[in-house]
């Protein structure tokens, strides 16, 4: 009975196992504001993901994601000097970069009747995000929040003498086929940037 048992939970587990899908995912999303203020240059954003369902109503979603804004980071340096006099004196100093790199996209997701909530890792910060399903999955609303704290949030502040809000996107998917659907939506639409940098200038 015990060896019955442990081969006919063996054979759930790998049912479960062989059952699991993987669906692989390549998007590319135009920017039209920052094709304008890249003086006709194309300004498109790409992802490729992998999403693991072990259950229909339950992924994992892993993406990389190419940015044409970049990624803001701001690093400091601090260099001490020795004075002839015997003391020391400090210089701190602030950069603050446009980096062109790959981020990175980990969530979990769970899907309760025709919505889905995610939360997780989006684009290198957390953030959570929802997705509604209507007609029968072949239309999606999406949204997700992220990036609660910028790398140009101080100057923002002076700049605009307001604070500046979390990276908010909203999109919607059409499916016309099985395997291949359109996008359409906007992308860090609480902020004004200009060339996806500094603020002030128009909306993504």
């Amino acid at each position: 009975r015990k060896v019955g048992a442990a081969v006919e939970e063996y054979a759930d587990y790998a049912d479960r196992i062989f059952k699991m899908q993987v669906q692989l995912q390549l998007r590319s999303e135009w920017l039209l504001n920052q094709t304008l203020q890249n003086d006709g240059r194309p300004g498109t954003k790409l992802y490729f993901g992998a999403r693991i369902l072990p259950r229909p109503d339950k992924y994992y979603l892993i993406e990389l994601v190419s940015d044409p804004r970049g990624v803001d980071k701001v690093t400091t340096e601090t260099l001490t000097s020795r004075l002839p006099d015997g003391t020391t004196e400090q210089t701190i100093t602030t950069k603050k970069l446009n980096e062109d790199k790959l981020t990175f996209s980990a969530q979990l997701a769970k899907r309760y009747g025709p919505v889905t909530f995610r939360i997780g890792i989006i684009e290198g910060s957390g953030g959570a995000g929802a997705d509604l399903h209507l007609a029968r999955d072949r239309l999606q609303l999406s949204a997700s929040v992220y990036q609660f704290s910028r790398a140009f949030q101080e100057e923002a502040l002076g700049a605009q003498d307001k604070a500046l809000y979390p990276r908010a996107k909203v999109w919607v998917n059409y499916y016309f086929l099985e395997n291949f659907f359109i996008t359409s939506g906007v992308d860090d639409f609480l902020n004004s940037w200009q060339s996806g940098n500094y603020p002030g200038g128009r909306s993504f």
